[in-house]
């Protein structure tokens, strides 16, 4: 063999080599510029429970395999092409033989993720793991109101409603610490303080006392609602309401 085709043929095999590198690895975050497509980003964080996955193509490949892990469901599919919607199908509690569309993604949660190439009906190697987060659903209703306030009643009946109005009050609502809560504080007044949790909702908050919640509700127009049940125990059990009249 001639010195120019050994030069030739080593030429080739790096050449080949440079290339299968380039499609195992071209959505690894260390080739972020080759990989346009990556989503959600590394270390990134999305702002809805609803999103596409995206990954980059692999020569050969029709299908892939993706998985994530932190799901409160199972996340493990196969799909084809190189994107996906952020959504699994579950049976229902009711009736297995139904099955419900359902995003398995939670606010305020980190998740790992990979993506693997099927070809030939074999399942090439793994990426890297991507890891990303979601939004902290907190975020939107943190800071100080000043809002309309309402003596807050529950009638012998049942149901609730406002009586006297008291002018304008302040609530501050801000974070609890290394949990998933909120807290709600009156500024002046009786000063009440309350810690709420969000029970799946992303615009409600609560903690009862029996049936008699201290709640915060946000609505899309951005207004708020904050009630503060300070004397659940009297024979008409009352409060405060902050917000709009309803």
């Amino acid at each position: 063999m001639s010195l120019l085709n050994l030069k030739f043929m080593t030429y080739l095999k790096l050449s080949f080599f440079g290339v299968a590198l380039f499609l195992v690895s071209s959505c690894t975050k260390d080739t972020q510029p080759d990989c346009k497509n990556l989503y959600p980003e590394y270390e990134g964080t999305i702002d809805t429970s609803v999103f596409d996955f995206q990954w980059c193509a692999i020569q050969g490949a029709t299908h892939y395999r993706v998985k994530v892990e932190g799901t409160f469901y199972p996340f493990d599919t196969i799909v084809e092409g190189t994107s996906m919607k952020s959504m699994i199908q579950v049976p229902d509690a009711n009736n297995p033989n139904i099955y419900l569309e359902i995003s398995p993604f939670q606010w305020g949660e980190n998740y790992e993720w990979q993506v693997a190439p099927i070809i030939d009906g074999q399942q090439g190697e793994w990426s890297e793991v991507y890891t990303f987060q979601t939004w902290d659903a907190r975020d939107k209703i943190i800071g100080t109101y000043t809002l309309d306030k309402y003596i807050y009643k529950y009638s012998l009946s049942g149901y609730s409603y406002l009586s006297n109005y008291l002018g304008e009050g302040q609530v501050k609502v801000e974070k609890v610490e290394s949990t998933r809560n909120i807290r709600i504080t009156e500024i002046g007044g009786n000063n009440s303080s309350e810690e709420l949790r969000n029970l799946g909702s992303l615009s409600s908050w609560s903690k009862t006392y029996d049936v008699y919640p201290y709640k915060l509700v946000a609505y899309p127009n951005d207004s708020i609602k904050i009630i503060f049940m300070t004397n659940p125990a009297d024979s008409i059990p009352w409060g405060y309401y902050y917000g709009g009249y309803y």
